[in-house]
This record gives structure tokens, sequence and C-alpha cells, in this order.
């Protein structure tokens, strides 16, 4: 176990503060227009006494599962692995890359087991896709691997340049290194073209809600240790309760909070490889308007010399403007100097009985195998070796960053076991704009029904068409 010693404090003051807007700022649903000139409960509370955390050797314990793996040695053959440039953040090892160090450290305890070379590359998605239909057509090599967004798989698998990877030997799809939830999103008459792994799971995709610790109003820390230790569990009811009297903002766009939360309240765009909209679809959709409807778009503060500031997005909650705030996990990097303290609460489950739910973000990285690789068996020996090497790995280095330079409550880093605990993907977000055969009946018909349009009206065209879209990518 590690122990790590830090101060629950922030010692920068809001001035100070200059968090960027992630995913834009502006909210579905009748948001709140008028603008706020100060959040309602009062000032920031004082910083805690320092505590000692011990955090989890997760490093030793995935070495510890690679090394369990076949001896295999593959004599120096080259394993190309292109990632998406907006996922380098699994693999890049440049001097100022975040995960550096841990990243030198799984390469070379993959290569030193397996004797392969890793050639990683960063493109766009769309030059991966191109590049990946010209290979197939030609017959000519371009990845084994690739890491693309989520968005984007419907694009990739209508394309027919993906391998079935149930056909790699040594994939054993039911290790806990991979997400089971994902695995299911991503099979298509029992093919399975797409899989998120430990390789690429960090807690930044995860929504959650930030709440600011004032000295009056809610004892907001009070809640959030019942919540943290399983005392209580935080529904949408207690929400809507604290909203009474606290504001709202968001970093999070509208439609990718309202589908998060869709899926967190146990809504589903699919029932298996059925087209079926969940039986209370409508009544969620209901509820998501009215608390995405409470979202402040906008907050105004008067500057020493009398001028006025106006903030957006995640500024507002940044600069202490509201006392609640949608965002993600990766906030917490601009969240940890902004002067004040706040608590990290899940995305709140629907009731008690339904539990927590994490749907995670439309741009949450999945890896896939191109059907141009040069090799039918090494790709699916190395997919195992990479995720169970990065067991946990990312996670661990994640919470100890957190420890060290964000978080201002005790209770953080058991609210990230809440958050991550119980992810979900959905085919519903299996979709992308750059694909002729995944239709709107996910996604776009969730914004109709926000819209106003009921969701349980969808009409049998739409349901035929996502069936063809599956039937597509069989």
């Amino acid at each position: 176990m590690k122990k790590i010693a830090f101060v629950l404090a922030a010692l920068l003051t809001l001035s100070s503060c200059g968090i960027i807007i992630i995913n834009g700022g502006e909210t579905s649903g009748t948001a709140t227009t008028e603008p706020v000139t100060a959040a309602s409960s009062g000032t920031v509370s004082p910083a805690t006494e320092p505590a000692i955390i011990e955090e989890p050797d997760y490093e030793s314990e995935a070495t510890a599962r690679l090394s369990s793996l076949p001896e295999l040695v593959f004599d120096g053959y080259s394993v190309f692995i292109t990632v998406h440039e907006e996922h380098k953040i699994f693999f890049n090892d440049d001097e100022d890359a975040e995960y550096r160090s841990y990243i030198l450290r799984r390469n070379h305890n993959l290569v030193e087991k397996y004797d392969f070379k890793p050639v990683i590359s960063f493109e766009s998605s769309t030059k991966i896709r191109s590049e990946m239909v010209k290979a197939k057509k030609s017959g000519d090599h371009y990845t084994d691997l690739a890491v693309i967004p989520q968005t984007e798989f419907g694009s990739f698998a209508s394309g027919k340049v993906l391998r079935n990877l149930k056909t790699l030997p040594y994939t054993e799809f039911d290790s806990d290194c991979f997400e089971q939830s994902s695995a299911d999103c991503f099979t298509f008459g029992g093919a399975l073209y797409g899989i998120v792994g430990s390789a690429v799971l960090s807690p930044d995709v995860y929504p959650c809600l930030f709440a600011r610790v004032t000295e009056s109003g809610t004892d907001i820390s009070g809640t959030a240790k019942k919540i943290a230790s399983g005392e209580t569990v935080f529904t949408l009811e207690m929400l809507n309760g604290m909203l009474k009297e606290g504001t709202l903002s968001s970093s999070v766009d509208g439609t990718g909070l309202s589908t998060a939360l869709f899926l967190s309240f146990g809504g589903s765009f699919y029932g298996g490889s059925t087209v079926k909209p969940s039986g209370n679809a409508d009544t969620l959709v209901s509820q998501i308007k009215n608390l995405t409807g409470k979202i402040r778009t906008s907050a105004v503060r008067q500057t020493e010399d009398g001028g006025m500031v106006t903030y957006s997005g995640s500024d507002i909650f940044a600069n202490g403007l509201s006392d609640f705030a949608f965002g993600t996990l990766a906030d917490m990097r601009k969240l940890g100097q902004c002067g004040f303290r706040w608590e990290i609460l899940p995305v709140p489950a629907y009731s008690e009985s339904t539990g927590y739910i994490t749907a995670t973000l439309t741009d949450s990285p999945v890896i896939v195998a191109s059907d141009t690789s040069e090799s039918v068996d090494v790709p699916g020996f190395i997919l195992q070796a990479l995720n169970e090497v990065s067991y946990k790995c990312f996670y661990g280095e994640y919470r100890t960053a957190a420890v060290l330079y964000y978080i201002t409550s005790s209770t953080a880093l058991d609210m990230t076991e809440l958050i991550c605990g119980r992810p979900v993907y959905d085919k519903g977000l299996v979709t992308s704009s750059a694909s002729k055969h995944i239709k709107a009946v996910t996604t776009g018909a969730f914004a109709n029904a926000l819209n106003g349009t009921p969701f349980s009206t969808l009409t049998e065209k739409e349901l035929t068409s996502a069936q063809s879209a599956f039937k597509a990518i069989k």
C-alpha cells in the first residue's frame, strides 16, 4: 500500500482560477436564463487538517496478472497500434505527458514478456477509418489495433473494416480487465467488434456532481460522508430537494448530460439486440427536462473597478457562483486550484432500489482490431496482455494525483469508487454523424423527445431503420 499525505486545502484565490469550459457550456431543456450575481449559500469553509491515505498498489497487481499469462516469444514482431489523437494520453510517452512514467514501465514489462516491438501512432479518427478502408481494398497492412471514439464506432463497423475480436486467439473477454457492459454494447449478431479495457480506462470520462462547501446552508460535507459510507443513497429526489435552495451549473453540454442522465436513471435505447425504448422512457425524459431546466447558463460578478464579468459553463462553479455543477472527474484538475472546498457526488441514483449507474460520456475510447492486420495471432495476445498489465493502473495514477493536487475532501476517493464502480455503455451511443447506416432512432430520437416528441411514439420506420443498421454491421 502506498501512503500519501495531503493537506485538504486550496490556497489560491478565486481570481487565479482559469478553468476551461469542457465540451462547451450550453444545456438542454428550458434553462434558467437570468444571470446570478452570487452563489446562494454563503462563504466558503476553511480547509481541514492533513490526512493520510493508503493507496492500493495497483501496479504490482497488474504486473502479476501479466506474469500469469502464457510464455510466448514474438521475436521482435512489430505490433501497430493507431490511436485517435484525443486519446493519446493512454499511450503518450513524451517528456511532458501526464502518465509518461507509468506508460514507460508498462511498455517495458510488455516488451520483456513477449519480445515484440510496439509501434504507436496518433491520428484523427477520420484518417484511421479512411486508411483502414484503403488497406482493406488493396490488401495492404495498415494497423493491428486501433483506439477510436465510441461515437465513431458505427462508422467503422458499417465500413466492414473491423475484425470480430472473438476470433483472436487468447482473448478472454470475461476477464475483469475488460468492461463487461462495453462487450454487450459492441456485440452484433454474436460478433464482438469493440471493447473497453483497462488500457484505455481513465476516470476522466465519468460524469459526476460537484458541490461547493459553505459555512451556511445545507451541510453537504456531512451528507457526502453518509453517501460515501453507504449510509445514504444519493437519489434524484435528494438532489431536487437541494436545488430548492441551491443553484446548478454544468461543464457538460446539454445532449451529453441529458443522455448520461437517461442511462444513469435506468433508461435504455435498446433492450439487448432488440430495438425497444424502455418502458418508463417518457417519464425519465420529463424528469431530465425538469432537472436540466434548472441549470444556470450564465453568472455575473462585479469587478473592483465597477465593471461586470460574465461567466458560463464550468466557470460559474469554479468562481463560486453556483452551489452544484454537473461535470466529469476530469474537472478536478482545474477545481483543485479554485480557492474553495468542494465535494464530489455521484450522478444521483433514480431511486434507492436502482443504485448508482454511471453512463460514460460519448467520447469514451474503444479498442478495435483492424481487418487489415498482417498477423492472425499476435494482436489477440497483445490485446489481452495490454489490458491485463494496465489493470486499474490509470485509475491508481489518477487517484494519486488527485490526492496530491486536486481534491479538497476526505470523502472524494470513496466517491470515485462509487462513480467508477458500475459503468454502463449503451447501443444508443453507438452512432456517428459520419455513419450512413446507424440512424437517429438512438441519440437523435432522444433529442427529439427532449424537444417535446414523446419517446414512446417512435415510428415503425425508425425502428426498422435501426434494425437494418444492426444488420449492416453483422
